[in-house]
């Protein structure tokens, strides 16, 4: 499995194999998770983050023919943005929570944010060949590995720089020292309600945002997307079993 492409390095770590096939199984398809709107910048456990405070508007659209009349759509209807782990002091990473930061106050109505995580480089997605209305997937024609997908409900007002947390009904679990992208997509309820998501992004300070067309995956410009990915670092088995005995011993002790 690709997620696991760097385990070959270490022989001792196939437990993570197991436990990480069943939970990217459970993960794909997920009913819709909790989006908290803060703002106080995420501090706790973030394992990785770009937030220069760059200020440019960005926006998630829906896809073209497919938002409610008279919502007309767009046909760059995906925003994301590539990110790296590094090498941690375990065999790899647990992400809870992806954080953006919005642009504009905008107030929503059960409208849908849509995130979907993937393992892969630059290269490996910009082979794709865009996402349609007959399309089967947002990832046709990319060589990427697919991770996650979850649709997130936003509703009433979200104020702008507010941060935007969409929580994960399950973690991730990934490996370290690899290479990674989300993207997100936004779908109004109604035809009242706006026609757009607006974002936070930032320019010329080394960003990674991508996009996705009907005709095309993106590589990266000049831009990048203000976010947080929060998580913890999986211990070695070793220190698992330290930490195990250790609690042994503290009951021992109590009794």
């Amino acid at each position: 499995m690709k997620i696991l492409k760097n385990l070959h390095k270490k022989p001792d770590n196939s437990w993570l194999l197991a436990s990480t096939t069943l939970a990217t199984a459970a993960m794909l398809g997920s009913a819709s998770g909790a989006v908290v709107v803060s703002a106080t910048e995420p501090s706790t456990d973030i394992i990785t983050s770009f937030n220069p405070n760059g200020n440019i508007n960005s926006n998630l659209f829906p896809l073209t023919g497919t938002a409610p009349s008279p919502i007309v759509g767009n046909n760059n209807h995906a925003r994301g943005e590539f990110f790296s782990l590094p090498d941690g002091t375990g065999t790899g990473f647990e992400i809870t929570a992806i954080s953006i930061v919005k642009s504009g106050n905008q107030t929503f109505s059960s409208d849908t944010i849509t995130l979907f995580v993937f393992e892969g480089t630059e290269t490996e997605f910009t082979t794709g060949t865009g996402h349609t209305v007959a399309s089967s997937s947002f990832y046709e024609g990319t060589t990427v590995t697919p991770l996650y997908s979850e649709a997130f409900t936003v509703d009433g007002l979200i104020s702008n720089d507010s941060f935007v947390t969409f929580v994960l009904n399950t973690p991730i679990l990934v490996n370290e020292s690899s290479d990674f992208g989300f993207f997100l997509t936004y779908d109004p309820s109604l035809g009242t309600n706006p026609d757009r998501f607006g974002y936070s992004e930032n320019q010329n300070v080394g960003g990674q945002r991508f996009s996705i067309t009907t005709t095309a995956h993106g590589g990266v410009g000049t831009r990048g997307m203000d976010f947080y990915i929060t998580g913890t670092a999986i211990p070695e088995p070793s220190s698992l079993a330290l930490l195990a005995l250790g609690g042994f011993a503290f009951a021992r002790r109590r009794r």
